[in-house]
């Protein structure tokens, strides 16, 4: 038996994937939500040309981070899922993957002595060109624009060209993945990249074959699903479900409980330690937070917690500073896990290291509270510090 078939073995990963029920095409069969609508027949030029172009992360990268995610849940290492969400095509460059990939390196660098434990970096530090959007039109200065998707998608200025999708973006997008890619393996670095599961055309044209005819994701070792994805009988779900990649759940304010469970139940129903994160806080009101961590507790669904310190509720509504408010969220998400007895297992945190090309956020949008590398390095302090009293 091959070293690959083993390490699949021991993880009990091809069980899940025997179901014929799925198919990499299969969340076309639910309703589309959240993504751009593109003119013409490019489109399905451009996913034939993707589906044939060599995957982007192959099973080895996660399988690794499967075993490394197994060691985290059971308190043996400590998850850093940190970066720039939002990235632009804009900002391929050489230099720009180095600093992305040296601020996480150095993070958990940082992390890993002040807690005394393995830190398992995972980031977005590749191929992060895609965001879901509530709506695809806008009204804007009187004009029907589509909405920005990303830089996989259209642009953001705010012109009718501009926001046209265009499905060559997706080569685009693929090729400066790549290019990343391929830096990250000359650098033997061990962060894992992930991105938002926000175009399931792009994902279904890179998923692959495991070893054992099963199926994996090839853009990203990991792959998290924003919570205005997590609706009923969900295509994002549905298209996670059949995979061998871990997936991030982004819990939003409001946390359906039932819909949770069953969301979980969908994407795990082996109940496999370190297929499934939850990234959640208490955003000021426990009670949600805590009745989700014990309707899972009773469900026996092993999921790895994750606390995301900085959210909008968060920097809005309170009157500290900013990292004064991300470290009394964490204190707080800590102290409720150690309440009911779970495990709170890393961060997740919107990090920037370098400026971005992005133009500044239209009025109508939300800016999303970020991090600059030294206030992640007092935070890292206080969550260290806090964590090892909580143990």
């Amino acid at each position: 038996m091959s070293s690959i078939a083993w390490r699949l073995e021991v993880l009990n990963l091809d069980s899940v994937y025997a179901s014929q029920s799925w198919r990499p095409e299969s969340w076309r069969d639910k309703e589309r939500r959240h993504m751009p609508n593109y003119p013409g027949k490019q489109l399905s030029a451009v996913l034939k040309q993707l589906s044939r172009l060599p995957g982007l992360v192959n099973e080895d990268d996660i399988v690794r981070l499967r075993r490394a995610l197994v060691h985290a849940a059971d308190g043996q290492a400590f998850v850093q899922l940190m970066g720039q969400r939002e990235q632009s095509l804009n900002d391929v460059t050489k230099a720009t993957f180095e600093q992305r990939i040296k601020t996480l390196e150095s993070l958990s660098g940082y992390l890993a002595l002040m807690l005394g434990l393995p830190v398992l970096a995972i980031g977005p530090v590749a191929g992060s060109y895609a965001r879901t959007q509530p709506d695809a039109t806008e009204l804007l200065n009187g004009i029907m624009l589509d909405r920005y998707f990303g830089d996989m998608v259209n642009c953001k200025a705010a012109t009718p060209w501009a926001r046209r999708p265009d499905a060559n973006r997706l080569l685009w997008a693929y090729e400066a993945t790549d290019t990343a890619m391929q830096q990250l393996r000359g650098k033997m670095s061990a962060v894992h990249t992930c991105h938002e599961c926000a175009h399931l055309d792009y994902e279904q044209a890179l998923v692959r074959r495991t070893y054992h005819s099963g199926f994996y994701a090839s853009s990203a070792s990991l792959l998290w699903i924003d919570a205005c994805n997590l609706f009923h009988d969900s295509c994002y779900v549905e298209f996670a479900r059949g995979l061998q990649n871990p997936v991030a759940l982004r819990l939003g304010q409001q946390i359906d409980t039932d819909v949770l469970v069953n969301t979980v139940e969908r994407l795990n129903p082996d109940r496999q330690t370190g297929k499934i994160l939850l990234i959640a806080n208490t955003a000021g009101s426990p009670q949600a937070l805590g009745e989700a961590i014990r309707a899972l507790q009773t469900q026996r669904s092993p999921v790895i917690w994750l606390c995301d310190p900085l959210n909008i509720h968060t920097a809005q509504q309170s009157a500290g500073s900013q990292t004064q408010n991300a470290a009394l969220e964490w204190d707080q998400t800590l102290n409720l896990h150690r309440t009911l007895d779970s495990r709170l297992s890393g961060i997740a945190l919107e990090v920037r290291s370098l400026a971005s090309s992005h133009p500044a956020p239209e009025r109508h949008e939300d800016p999303a509270p970020f991090f600059d590398f030294q206030k992640t390095l007092q935070l890292c302090s206080h969550l260290a510090h806090a964590y090892r009293e909580s143990r």
